[in-house]
């Protein structure tokens, strides 16, 4: 039973984080300064799996510098 409180809990916390950076990125496309023309939410996820990607790449003790510039990478492809 605890388990699914924990899992629910980080569902939660998923979907705020998720629903936070689709506005910012809505917001963003609206100004012009994200010029990628996706859908606001499916940017979100890619953002969010990418973040995940690389703290497990640093937690697995990668090349700082070669992860900031995969990091660098992904957000100009956006611009």
């Amino acid at each position: 039973m605890v388990g699914l409180f924990y899992f629910l809990a980080i569902d939660k916390s998923y979907a705020m984080k998720q629903r936070f950076l689709t506005d910012l990125i809505d917001k963003a496309q609206r100004a012009g300064e994200i010029t990628i023309q996706q859908e606001p939410v499916r940017l979100a996820a890619v953002l969010m799996v990418t973040l995940a990607e690389l703290a497990a790449a640093v937690k697995g003790f990668s090349n700082t510098e070669s992860i900031r510039h995969v990091l660098d990478d992904v957000l100009s492809s956006w611009v």
